[in-house]
């Protein structure tokens, strides 16, 4: 079985309101890829998305065989299967046809139409090319997102956004993307109010016209411009012209265990999906060394926040369904002269002496991280930490010479206060940086790229 799950295959052309038909949409290689997988002479059966609406699904017949023809593609027979012939078909009658296009519409009611075929079943030993339009594309997943589409769908407590489908494929699929950015439906912004917070838990890959998903020998392969909504968040995934194997990587939400705004823009540049758990507690040091008491410090706020969740601070896990996985990530940043720990300043003065002792000199700037991999069992609310990483990144920073004026002229800006080193490398400082080996982003506060692969390990 070939499958193309399609947003909008191309065919069908609008000149103010006249429908006129044409070609099949050429780019991302669609209609010269669906050539070479097009049989010869084939039979095709459009399974409609409205069962009742037949002057809809004659309409559409008779439009996409026009735009077959002018694509290049013989076809030797095509029917339409709705509530007029829906009882005939079975298994061999499915067989007997070589392409079966699952039409775009209502993406429930084309559900309970499917259902009431017994597609699923009828499709398990199907050898033939599948092309999924829009809703088609939709209910051809496990699980179908059924994003409200309709008037009072959003706003309908009752309305089911996710139910069974065809099983062709485990990926959710979005199309139409490029109409949703600024849609309205029952006075909710459709992606930040709808699609966002039903992406908790789950990944929902959204195309826009003209992109496409290939299914071939058991791989799933994006061709063109698309995204993935994750766990409240959307990120692009591959560009026009481009492809991507799918799934992609799923990041679990995490949960960041600072108030640090440096760490912050980090993770959200880097496309994770996060909420911000500041700890609270006190720091207990027993070790000496910098890389170990970075290490120690990240371990003692990640598990603080971990303990906090437990007690009933649940508000940043209150989108996440039951037992979905999550990540809890602590970290700390110490500079280092000379093995001695030099911390925040106390004050201006304070800030004066730490870069006194710093300017012209190499010194070493820890991170330490912990990664808390976790669920919430729906029986209980404390959360069990399945996997626990801890690890230090080390950079090495060499300074230039400072004057006495150019430090208290830096200290005086107020950028020094909340720093360890009492500088920070991404502000007006970076003047006064000769030279960096290691993670910049280490010195900034979080080694964002040993975060992300130490990540990928734990998934």
């Amino acid at each position: 079985m070939i499958v193309y799950l399609t947003s909008n295959p191309g065919g069908l052309h609008w000149d103010h309101d006249i429908c006129i038909p044409c070609p099949l949409d050429e780019r991302n290689g669609f209609l010269e890829r669906l050539k070479q997988d097009w049989p010869a002479q084939a039979r095709c059966l459009i399974l409609s998305s409205d069962p009742k609406d037949f002057p809809q699904n004659d309409k559409i017949k008779d439009m996409f065989s026009q735009a077959l023809a002018l694509s290049g593609l013989a076809v030797k027979e095509l029917s339409v299967c709705d509530e007029r012939n829906a009882s005939k078909l079975n298994g061999d009658v499915i067989r007997s046809f070589s392409v079966l296009i699952l039409a775009g519409g209502h993406v429930p009611t084309q559900n309970r139409f499917f259902s009431s075929l017994g597609l699923k079943n009828l499709l398990m030993d199907y050898e033939g090319l599948i092309i999924g339009i829009s809703a088609g594309s939709m209910n051809s997943a496990s699980t179908v997102y059924a994003q409200p589409e309709l008037a009072g769908e959003a706003s309908d407590p009752l309305y089911d956004r996710f139910f069974p489908g065809l099983g062709l494929t485990d990926l959710m699929i979005l199309p139409h993307f490029q109409q949703l950015s600024n849609a309205v439906l029952d006075g909710l912004r459709v992606v930040e109010d709808i699609t966002l917070p039903d992406s908790m838990g789950r990944q929902i890959y959204a195309l826009p016209d003209g992109s496409y998903v290939y299914l071939k020998n058991g791989t799933a392969t994006l061709y063109g411009e698309g995204y993935v909504a994750e766990n409240g968040s959307v990120r692009p995934i591959c560009f026009e012209g481009g492809k991507m194997p799918l799934p992609v990587l799923s990041f679990p939400y995490c949960i960041l265990a600072s108030a640090s705004p440096r760490r912050r823009e980090l993770l959200a540049r880097a496309g994770f999906s996060f909420s911000v758990m500041p700890s609270k507690g006190e720091e207990h040091i027993g070790h000496t060394s910098p890389e170990d008491t970075v290490k120690e410090l990240s371990l003692q706020k990640a598990s603080e926040i971990a303990a906090r969740i437990g007690e009933g601070e649940r508000e940043c896990l209150a989108f996440l369904p039951a037992s979905c996985p999550f990540l809890i990530i602590g970290a700390d940043t110490v500079v280092s002269l000379d093995g001695v720990i030099l911390g925040k300043p106390k004050d201006h003065a304070d800030a004066i002496r730490t870069l006194s002792h710093l300017q012209g000199r190499t010194h070493q700037v820890y991170t330490g991280v912990t990664i808390l991999s976790c669920i919430c069992p729906p029986d209980t609310s404390r959360p069990i930490v399945q996997k626990t990483v801890v690890f230090a990144e080390k950079t090495d920073v060499t300074l230039y010479p400072m004057s006495k004026e150019e430090i208290c002229r830096y200290a005086a800006t107020n950028d020094c206060l909340d720093k360890a080193g009492s500088y920070g490398i991404q502000g007006p400082f970076a003047i006064h940086v000769k030279e960096i080996r290691g993670d910049y982003c280490n010195v900034v506060g979080l080694p964002i790229a040993r975060l992300y692969q130490e990540i990928r390990r734990l998934m």
